[in-house]
This record gives structure tokens, sequence and C-alpha cells, in this order.
């Protein structure tokens, strides 16, 4: 069920620019302004209180979502929020990839899906054509719902980006893990095959020497090229459908505190005790309509925690979504073409772009007084500014 008429644009409802004192301006970077407009909300009859958006229909507007609730059921609806087939996720069984269901895609005219140590394609009664194990390691980190298996066009063939960790046998605290890191995995479901995609160019902050306990890689596939950026990071890659680097250039953020990593060797354990400032981080990245979306946390210098220390006794770590709240900024060729924008308070997060440009985003359930019945969506889009 659609319910129409909510707002047109969030900038009433409380997306907005927000000017900062620090760093550069990303409004002054570009003639052309844009926006993101709520176009719709949708119902969908699930009774569970959050999902995730895990991918969206390349052709014919389909969504699929998966509940946080028990195993992580897989629902695939329609754009108007009928549900279609559901899809009840075992943890173990020959129909299974792992104990937990990581993430999900339509691939071709089936499924793919990857769990803990395993990635499978499936027809489109989900059930299991091929299930194999990945050759790579998760490299300490397991994201639920997350958006790490994406369809790229190579040579004309379908195949899948996976994100999971890199191929390397190599100590986070040497120097050869960064050397050796490879961003994602090319995935050739016809041949069963795996290939490193995407590396740090040698200039990179991540082959100067520190050491970087968690790495996450945010990526879009865009026909036969992708787009990276990794989560503590302000350069944007451009890597062909082999994975060879093509462009590269910086996000021009208004303030983000990069993390510059610890010592190389055993030192590293421990300087994490250490006391640091809190590091910028990027939280999601979308490419739709010739135009990038990167939302992001700025993060807190050591002068301003310390400043913050008598309202932290008090209110604790909930004061940080005020000094250091979620923005975005769209991008167009590498320049702002936005203000710094934040999501309203009754959206959580934005999920998935399809085919149209339009963003799905889940609703912010802790912000409403009561608990809802049901599952809603809402639906935006980019839009131009006539100034």
């Amino acid at each position: 069920m659609i319910r129409n008429g909510i707002c047109l644009l969030l900038l009433s409802l409380g997306l907005w620019a927000c000017n900062t004192d620090s760093g550069s301006d990303p409004s002054k970077t570009s003639e052309q302004r844009f926006i993101l407009a709520l176009l719709d909300s949708v119902e969908v009859p699930i009774m569970a209180g959050y999902v995730s958006i895990l991918a969206a229909h390349p052709s014919d507007g389909r969504l699929l979502l998966q509940t946080h609730q028990g195993d992580g059921t897989i629902y695939d609806i329609s754009a108007d929020g009928e549900v279609l087939q559901v899809f009840e996720y075992p943890k173990e069984g020959p129909v299974s990839v792992g104990a937990m269901l990581m993430s999900a895609t339509y691939f071709e005219d089936g499924y793919a899906l990857m769990g803990v140590g395993y990635v499978g394609i499936y027809d489109a009664e989900f059930s299991p054509i091929k299930i194999l194990r990945l050759p790579m390691s998760s490299g300490g980190m397991i994201y639920i719902g997350a958006n790490h298996l994406q369809n790229i066009e190579v040579d004309g063939k379908p195949k899948l980006l996976i994100m999971y960790g890199p191929d390397t046998q190599e100590s986070k605290i040497t120097a050869a893990y960064y050397e050796e890191y490879n961003m994602l995995t090319l995935f050739d479901p016809e041949t069963e095959s795996f290939q490193a995609y995407g590396r740090f160019h040698e200039g990179s902050k991540f082959r100067a020497g520190r050491t970087y306990f968690f790495l996450r890689p945010f990526y879009q596939a865009i026909g036969n090229r992708t787009k990276v950026i990794m989560d503590s990071d302000t350069v944007m890659y451009t890597f062909d459908a082999q994975g060879q680097e093509i462009d590269r250039h910086l996000i021009p953020f208004d303030k983000f505190l990069p993390f510059r990593g610890y010592t190389l060797g055993e030192q590293a354990y421990e300087e994490q005790r250490e006391r640091r400032e809190i590091q910028g981080t990027i939280v999601s990245f979308w490419h739709t309509q010739g135009l990038d979306v990167v939302q992001y946390t700025s993060g807190v210098s050591r002068a301003e925690l310390d400043q913050l220390a008598p309202r932290l006794e008090t209110e604790g770590r909930s004061l940080f979504t005020e000094v250091d709240p979620t923005k975005m900024v769209i991008l167009k060729d590498g320049q702002a073409v936005s203000e710094v924008l934040k999501l309203p308070k009754q959206v959580y997060t934005l999920g998935m772009v399809d085919r149209k440009g339009n963003f799905w985003a889940t609703q912010n359930v802790d912000a409403l007084e009561e608990e809802p019945e049901f599952v809603t969506l809402y639906k935006l889009r980019i839009q131009a500014l006539n100034l």
C-alpha cells in the first residue's frame, strides 16, 4: 500500500543544509544544486520492527528485504509493498550459505546469497543451483544486511562483486598486508572462480606504514565499472571490470577527521587502548543519475572531546548524535553539487537505489511514539533546484 502526498521535499521535513566553521565548504564548488526529495512512503505487511533493504531488481522494480528477527527471513516485494515471495532462511543444510545470512541480491533469473564463508546461486524459487566456499576470510568483521553482493558486467557476462575480506595471508600489522589488500572480490558463478579486485594506489595512506585493524569498502557497481570508498578515507576510486584503477579523486567534505592508523608491528595492539579523537567515517555510498551520494560522519577532535567531557557524564554517548550527526553530500564529477544535508528523524538510513534513481529508505522506529504494526519504507529521489 502506498501512502501519497506526504511531502514533496525533504527540505521541509528536515533534510537541510548546515554550514560548518572548519574545512572547505562543499556548497561553493558547483553552480548547479541538488536536494533529495521525498516522493512516497510504502507500507509492507511484514510484522518486524526493522528490516534491511538488500537489493533492487535491475528491471522490474522489486526489492529484497531481510528481517533482523530469528534467522533473517528474506521477502521479495513489489515497488508498492506487495509481498511476492518469502524465503525463511535456514541456518544449516544444503540450502544454506552459513549460520548467518549477510547479503542477497537478484542475479540473472534468480538470486545470489552470501553468508559466513559461503556464496550461493539460487533459482527463482530460492532452490540452490550451486553453493561455494569463499576462498578468503572475513578480515575480522561480519556485516549483516549490507549491500556487499552486487552485479557487474565483465566482457558481456554477468558476474558478482563481493565484499567479504582481502585474499591475503599476511598480518594486519605488516606492510605486506596493505600491499596485497584487495578491496573486493570478483566472482564468476559460471566458472566458479574468484579474482582479487581493486587495490590501494602507491600513495594511499593505507600503504604509508601504518596499521588499520578494520577496513570496510563502500562500493557501487555501475555496469562494467565500480566506484569504491574506504570507510575511513576521503578518496573515491573508480575501477574497470577487471579491477584496474581508471580514476581517483578526493571527496570535498565540509569536515572529515580521517583515522591515521597505528604503528606497524606489535605496538599497534597497545595503541588501540589509547584515548584518541573520534574519526570521520563513511556511512553509505550510492551512485545514480551520474551523481554520487555519500553519507558520513565528520568525527570529533580531542579538543572537542575535552570540552564535551562534563556533558558526557550526564548525557552519555547519545550526545554524539548531536555533535557528530550523520550527514550527506551529493557529488558530480568529484565536485559537490549540494549543501551538507541531513536525513529527517523519521528516516533511519538509505537502503538501496533502483534503476529509476529512486532511493529506498527504512523507517526510524525509535523516533515513533508507538511500535508500528507493519514495516514502512520511504521512496526518495535526487532533484535539481531551480536557482
